[in-house]
């Protein structure tokens, strides 16, 4: 079935059956224009994000030559919202979103770094920013919400190693607060949590450092690579690290990082799954997400993939849907280029590199494993100072909660004692709750004011 419809800016999207292999997982939409300019490498789409404001949900997908903004809160009323030209054709873009702003940058080119209001959304989005006053290019950016920090990386050899911004004080003017060079070199990619920074540093394995003053790094851990150390994700407890390393053939890594304040931090296992298996193995991991046990990847021409690490040893694959679908081996990267799970709603975001957007919907119970949702309601939301716990039916109060920030970053977690939590300290933004009952664990959203 092919059903497309014509939206205002003259644009199209295609709602599809498509016959590629999917394991518990479904294709909500999908978003293709077959006109749009390709790059060098022959690729017309590359990364993706996700943003949810006033109960909305948003994708952010980066093309050859533009930004592409879509509401993709109902898939049957899905809107492309804003098409804009970053102004110039390549291969890399980038984009992190933080409070109501998205950050963009992109390689081999010279737009610098491009800001996007999104408090307008689902009308409209305006550009706020945009420079090459720091930077003509850089590969990668990361946003740690907490601190309001904005890491550059992937610069030419020119220019420092990382570059780091303080984006709170005011997100649309960043001002330059640290451009260390590292032990690692180049940084291709890195995750950032409480100042400590998992930098991949491509072909010399992933570093930590400690980047609370980001002038001054102190390295505290590292480990070597198979592979092009491409990208790197920390879990919700902050004692693993999977690892990405870009090169055919090479698995997943799972590293043990619990004790990496003492430089000691180690493989545990290395996994894959390949959908052409037996017959070829070598497929390629891109970009990995963890969301509990839970770690989502962006897999190229295997397309997204979901798997379990709740026992390391034995990692299981439960989930998958193959963006690609045309391969029948693996040599290249083209295919499921980004991933991104962490809407409120469930739904995943991907993009592929000839294919365009996915919005995709996991079954529930994989999705939420030992999660219920909706089983409780906060008040007042959004919230300014004081989050109230309504339990409703609940015959028993919970041992504890936890709050995440969208990105998955465990914010808070202690002892229940009230109904009432105090959020005043959190910076705006949307956040996850959940409160634990014995074995079930239960969330919500709710929105810091």
């Amino acid at each position: 079935m092919r059903l497309i419809l014509t939206l205002l800016i003259y644009c199209s999207f295609t709602i599809l059956t498509y016959a590629q292999e999917s394991l518990n997982m479904n294709l909500l939409v999908s978003w293709d224009d077959d006109t749009l300019p390709i790059s060098q490498n022959n690729k017309a789409f590359n990364d993706c994000w996700g943003y949810a404001a006033d109960d909305r949900e948003y994708a952010i997908v980066g093309g050859a030559a533009d930004i592409f903004f879509f509401d993709i809160t109902d898939p049957v009323n899905f809107a492309l919202v804003a098409k804009i030209p970053g102004g110039t054709v390549t291969n890399w873009r980038d984009i992190k979103t933080y409070r109501n702003r998205a950050y963009a940058v992109s390689d081999a080119s010279t737009e610098g770094l491009i800001i996007f209001d999104l408090s307008d959304l689902p009308n409209n989005v305006t550009v706020t920013y945009q420079s090459n006053e720091f930077f003509d290019r850089a590969h990668n950016i990361q946003i740690e919400e907490a601190t309001g920090r904005l890491y550059v990386c992937g610069q030419p050899s020119s220019l420092k190693d990382l570059l780091v911004y303080d984006i709170a004080t005011d997100p649309d003017n960043p001002v330059e607060i640290g451009n260390p060079n590292l032990t690692g070199g180049y940084v291709h990619d890195l995750f950032v949590r409480d100042n400590i920074a998992y930098c991949g540093h491509a072909n010399n394995g992933m570093y930590i450092y400690d980047l609370t003053d980001p002038a001054n790094p102190i390295e505290l851990a590292s480990i070597a690579s198979d592979g092009y150390n491409h990208s790197n994700w920390v879990s919700d407890d902050g004692n693993t690290l999977v690892m990405a390393e870009e090169t055919l053939g090479v698995p997943l890594s799972i590293i043990d990082i619990t004790n990496f304040m003492n430089s000691d931090i180690e493989l545990i296992n290395s996994f894959q799954f390949p959908l052409l298996a037996p017959m070829h193995t070598n497929n390629v991991a891109h970009n990995p997400f963890i969301i509990g046990d839970l770690v989502y990847v962006s897999h190229y021409e295997d397309g997204v993939q979901v798997f379990d690490i709740s026992d390391p040893m034995a990692p299981q694959q439960v989930a998958y849907y193959d963006t690609w679908g045309d391969n029948t081996e693996y040599n290249t990267t083209q295919g499921c280029w980004g991933v991104y799970p962490f809407l409120p709603s469930g739904r995943i975001i991907a993009s592929d590199s000839s294919n365009g957007l996915f919005v995709l919907e996991m079954d529930e119970s994989v999705r939420t494993k030992d999660i219920q949702s909706n089983a409780f309601k906060v008040y007042p939301n959004p919230a300014l100072e004081n989050l109230t716990i309504d339990l409703g039916e609940f015959e028993e109060a919970p041992d504890h909660f936890e709050i995440h920030s969208v990105d998955g970053k465990l914010i808070r977690s202690q002892e229940w004692d009230d109904d009432s939590i105090f959020i005043g300290d959190l910076s705006e933004g949307m956040y996850f709750i959940s409160l634990r009952i014995g074995e079930v664990r239960y969330n919500a959203k709710f929105v810091k004011g």
